[in-house]
């Protein structure tokens, strides 16, 4: 069985992205997939989703409501075979002696689009020094110091997040803090849109997707669904 958790929004996005199609078509404020060829390659793109629930039935019903925690603790109970979700916040107790004993050795894979050369979700954190900001300088030096590679291993080796830094990722991956497919997702990863109304559209996607896999839309409603909705939120 397969499970995925985040209710599923960023397995969308992640899918969209991999058929290099982005959220957002800022300059006509709507989406780019909204009709002609790019339309019908978002139907397809989603449509992975949709097989695997409901014509394959490897995935539970229950998944369009299930959070990262929830996936993770089915996962961490031999209740899955594979699982979708944050697993970089749990590397450390994947991968941790009592959790190996119970389930065996779990290993990590990027994550499935239909072209893999193509892009995918990249969720990252980002520092920023404000224009009016009274002390830039330090607030550089302080920067400077978080990405230093002694910084990042030991982010690493706290939070299970992959670095920047490739050194420091190379060496959280050896000792088993993070996952490996983090650092090979990394490379073909798109960053999400960034436009004042990105965290409304992000938030869209949530609401939409649910209703999605628990299959009150087809594919092709659930594309234009995103279309018409992005489109209210760019006005």
């Amino acid at each position: 069985m397969v499970i995925m958790g985040t209710s599923g929004r960023w397995a969308i996005v992640g899918s969209l992205y991999g058929t290099d199609l982005d959220l957002v078509d800022l300059d006509n404020r709507s989406t780019p997939f909204k009709s002609g060829q790019a339309r019908q390659k978002a139907v397809e793109a989603v449509k992975l989703w949709d097989d695997l629930l409901h014509e394959y039935k490897v995935m539970p019903p229950g998944t369009a409501a299930m959070t990262a925690t929830e996936a993770y603790e089915m996962y961490i109970g031999g209740h899955a075979a594979m699982s979708f979700g944050w697993y970089g916040d749990y590397w450390d107790r994947l991968t941790s002696a009592e959790i190996i004993d119970d389930i065996g050795e779990s290993g990590s894979v990027v994550f499935p689009t239909k072209n893999s050369s193509k892009g995918t979700f990249l969720s990252i954190w980002t520092n920023g020094i404000p224009k009016d900001s009274p002390n830039p300088e330090e607030a550089w030096e302080f920067i400077k110091f978080t990405v230093s590679e002694d910084i990042q291993q030991a982010m690493s080796h706290e939070s299970g997040q992959a670095s920047p830094t490739v050194k420091a990722n190379e060496y959280a991956i050896s000792q088993g803090w993070v996952a490996g497919a983090l650092m090979r997702e990394a490379e073909r990863g798109k960053v999400p849109i960034r436009h004042k109304n990105a965290l409304d559209i992000f938030n869209m996607y949530i609401n939409t997707t649910s209703l999605y896999l628990a299959g009150e839309k087809t594919p092709e409603e659930f594309v234009d669904l995103l279309t018409s909705e992005t489109e209210t939120i760019l006005r």
